[in-house]
């Protein structure tokens, strides 16, 4: 599965991060390693609201590689579930 693939890979590089790192400033402006966990977490959850998919409670961002693997463990499993039927009303052929 291409997202457990890619969503591995990123819990592989916040596994092996330093403690300090979460505090830490980022490549990103103002930002710190914190923050740049939490914007994709909430990036993805944003996307799966947008079709109308709630994935529950935001992770605490306290631990943000378990908070990562949280947020990983919960879209996993909701991609592995069979495809739901659209909620857009069909237009009637008229």
């Amino acid at each position: 599965d291409h997202y457990v693939r890619l969503a591995d890979g990123f819990a592989t590089v916040l596994d092996d991060a330093p403690a300090g790192t979460w505090t830490a400033d980022s490549p990103c402006e103002g930002w710190t390693g914190r923050d740049v966990v939490g914007h994709v977490i909430d990036t993805q959850r944003e996307f799966f609201a947008r079709h109308d998919v709630d994935l529950g409670p935001t992770p605490s961002l306290d631990d943000p590689a378990a908070a990562w693997h949280t947020h990983r463990d919960t879209v996993a499993g909701l991609l592995a579930e069979p495809p739901r039927p659209s909620r857009r009303p069909r237009p009637s052929a008229g």
